[in-house]
Parts: structure tokens; C-alpha cells; sequence
């Protein structure tokens, strides 16, 4: 049996009742006591008395007190032992079920460490290709979601190519670029960081030139070597 049968669990509920057979003759007593406590007056005269008086309409309504929280006891005796045997069942299970649930947390891990290691083969294979990035390491690309069962290994390896391609054309440029500082951008990967910053020349008051835009198409291979050259010149540009 791998299921609870909840549909065949036989409860047998017996509604309880409580008849308060002379409530309603408590209660106009009640009132009347009420009434009568407002219309006391307090004076040196009448304070022992109404003392006496208070004393004995508490004790009765704690007598009544009393006796509801006895009846209210009895009442839920019954149910304290059920709540108490559906708590049982639901430890046993939530137990087992914890059990489990650490077993497929461990298996997975497990996954995905294999995973890495897999990644990390190909990582070594692939890099053997970019001889200027021998500073990188497959950490600085591996991203958690890498490792989930969700992304299979071949898309993870495109994106790996994508990212290498993309890491050996910024450092191309570094390479050909006077001033650039490769040290820089090995520390952080960051290509602005790495390129030398333009001395800002003092502003000169001048007739602002009306704006003209050229469009032009580029291959996607080389979309983001342009738009480097664009931003490192300065050149104002919209990709559509």
C-alpha cells in the first residue's frame, strides 16, 4: 500500500448538547440583581451592606463560571484524544517523508556535481582553442542555473562558446588598442573598465549641429564588435 485511505477512515460523531434548563429564570434573576446594584445608594451607612451584597452576586456568577469551564472540559476530552491520534498519524508520515525528501536533495546534488565535472571536461576542451584566454576558468563562466536538470549540457556548451567568442573579440581589441590595460580586465572582465578614458576637454560654447542618423545593417556575428567601436568613440547610436 503506498497511500493513506482517507476515504475509508470511520469517524463516529456524537454531537454533544447542553441543556440549561432554567437559564432563562437565572437570567431575569440576573437582571433584576443588576437592576438593583444601579439603584443602590453608597453612603458610610450602606457600604458594609452593599459590600455583602456585591460579595455574594460574584460568588454566585463564579459558581456558574466554574461550571461552565467543567462542562466545556468534559466536552472536549473527546476531541483531544482524536486531535491527538491525527497528529500521531501525520508525525509518522511527515517523518518519512523528510526522510525522503533529504535523499532526493542529496541525489540531486549529487547530479549536479557530476554535472560540473562534465562541464568542466568540456570547458578544458574548448578553451585550448582561445590561447589569449588562458586566464579564464570555468567558474568565471558557470552560473547555478547551469547545473540544473532543466538545461541540458549542449545548450549550456553553446552558451560556453558564445561566451568565449565573445571574451576573445574584447580582448582582441584590448590587444590592439594603446592603452588599454589587459591586467584590468583579466581582474574584472569588464572591456570599459579596461579601455583608456578620454581626457574630457573643456566645454566650448558652440551652435549645437542638427542631428542626423544614418542607418546601417550589420551581420549579428559582428553587431557587438560595432557597437564596442561605436561606445569607444563616442559615436551616439540605436539598435533596432
Amino acid at each position: 500500500m503506498n497511500e493513506l485511505s482517507i476515504n475509508n477512515a470511520m469517524f463516529d460523531v456524537q454531537q454533544g448538547g447542553i441543556q440549561f434548563y432554567n437559564y432563562d429564570e437565572i437570567l431575569e434573576q440576573a437582571h433584576e440583581i443588576a437592576d438593583l446594584i444601579k439603584s443602590v445608594e453608597v453612603d458610610e451607612s450602606s457600604i458594609q451592606g452593599t459590600k455583602k451584597l456585591l460579595a455574594s452576586v460574584n460568588k454566585r456568577v463564579n459558581e456558574l463560571e466554574t461550571e461552565r469551564i467543567r462542562i466545556k472540559k468534559e466536552l472536549l476530552e473527546p476531541y483531544m484524544e482524536f486531535e491527538k491520534q491525527i497528529k500521531t498519524i501525520s508525525s509518522v508520515v511527515k517523518e518519512s517523508d523528510n526522510e525522503l525528501r533529504s535523499k532526493v536533495r542529496e541525489l540531486e546534488e549529487l547530479e549536479r556535481q557530476e554535472k560540473k565535472r562534465i562541464l568542466g571536461t568540456v570547458f578544458d576542451k574548448r578553451i585550448k582553442l582561445y590561447p589569449n584566454l588562458y586566464f579564464l576558468e570555468l567558474e568565471r563562466f558557470l552560473k547555478p542555473s547551469h547545473l540544473n536538470k532543466t538545461i541540458s549540457l549542449n545548450k549550456v556548451e553553446l552558451e560556453l562558446v558564445q561566451w568565449l567568442e565573445q571574451r576573445k573579440k574584447e580582448v582582441d581589441l584590448i590587444n590592439t588598442t594603446t592603452g588599454a590595460d589587459l591586467e584590468k580586465y583579466i581582474e574584472t572582465l569588464d572591456l570599459i573598465d579596461a579601455l583608456p578614458k578620454k581626457e574630457v576637454e573643456p566645454v566650448k560654447t558652440v551652435v549645437t549641429p542638427k542631428k542626423e542618423f544614418t542607418t546601417i545593417q550589420v551581420d549579428s556575428d559582428r553587431l557587438a564588435e560595432v557597437v564596442m567601436y561605436l561606445k569607444f568613440n563616442s559615436i551616439e547610436h540605436k539598435l533596432k
